[in-house]
């Protein structure tokens, strides 16, 4: 089977993620295909990354050192939004207090 692109929608409720050079095929909700498609293509360019980065590796350790890199993020994500929100927070306190 050819992989013209990254995500190919099979069915409804189905889309065929291609991640490392290896297809997946995920079940989803009505309407979520596009959505999955666009997360998709963002794992396997960070898959490309990788392989460039660090040398061509399994599937399972591909696998791993992704959910590793989105782990990353997403606890740098969390943490500024913390931060936006403590200054938020401080912001809303001085004006409730020059009020």
């Amino acid at each position: 089977m050819r992989w013209p692109n990254s995500i190919v929608c099979l069915a409804v409720g189905e889309a065929l993620v291609r991640v490392g050079g290896r297809g997946y095929s995920l079940p989803c909700r009505d309407g979520d295909e596009a959505r999955i498609a666009e997360l998709g293509a963002g794992l396997d360019a960070r898959a490309t990354a990788l392989t460039s980065a660090l040398g061509a590796m399994g599937e399972g350790r591909l696998l791993i050192a992704l959910a590793v890199t989105l782990a990353d993020e997403l606890a740098e994500a969390e943490g500024a939004l913390g931060a936006a929100a403590a200054r938020v927070e401080a912001v809303a306190a001085a004006l409730e207090d020059g009020a």
